[in-house]
């Protein structure tokens, strides 16, 4: 019983666009590319494969309140996807999530933009502070109610956006990656 009220409050991941099946899980194990370790999603830049990979959920949400932890190593750039209507991505302009008419929008996890911050609705809406820091685990909290979404780090409210169009979406992780820097990011 108890279990059940958990899975039925609980968030599930399951629409993958890397390691959907056994075959590149298996080869991830051997070469140790893997994206779950530890109870962890863990995105790798590979430089022969630029451009960003997603995690999304396969359900769409409507009102949400999302607590996670990121983990970001120097220099990296990553984010939530929150209110995503399901749809085929791509890795350049309007195929990215959050970049056409009708998506919903990015929590950014980057340090070393200053147009975009840890925190930062991507390029609608700056954090009033920066907290966490790369290299280390960092509590983030994101909660959805109607056109507005809230973003806690480490416990302090650091945005309070009152501007989503998109009334529903998957919730997704970005693991991106771009050159010059090799960076890893974790959520768990």
């Amino acid at each position: 019983a108890y279990i059940d009220k958990l899975a039925a409050s609980s968030l599930e991941l399951n629409r993958f666009y890397s390691c959907p099946v056994c075959s590149p899980a298996r080869a991830s194990i051997l070469t140790g590319r893997s994206p779950m370790r530890y109870g962890a999603i863990v995105g790798r830049f590979d430089r022969a494969q630029p451009g960003p990979g997603y995690v999304f959920t396969e359900q769409e949400y409507t009102d949400f309140d999302l607590r996670l932890e990121f983990w970001i190593s120097p220099k990296g750039n990553s984010g939530v996807y929150i209110r995503q209507p399901l749809r085929e991505f791509g890795t350049t302009g309007d195929a990215r999530p959050a970049h056409s008419a009708g998506d919903g929008v990015e929590v950014q996890i980057d340090y070393n933009d200053p147009k975009n911050m840890t925190g930062a609705i991507y390029d609608l809406h700056q954090p009033s502070s920066v907290r966490g820091g790369e290299e280390k685990w960092v509590k983030c909290r994101i909660s959805c109610a109607g056109p507005k979404v809230e973003v806690w780090i480490d416990g302090e409210q650091v945005n309070s956006f009152d501007g989503l169009k998109s009334p529903r979406g998957a919730i997704g992780f970005q693991m991106h990656g771009q050159k010059p820097h090799d960076h890893i990011v974790k959520f768990r």
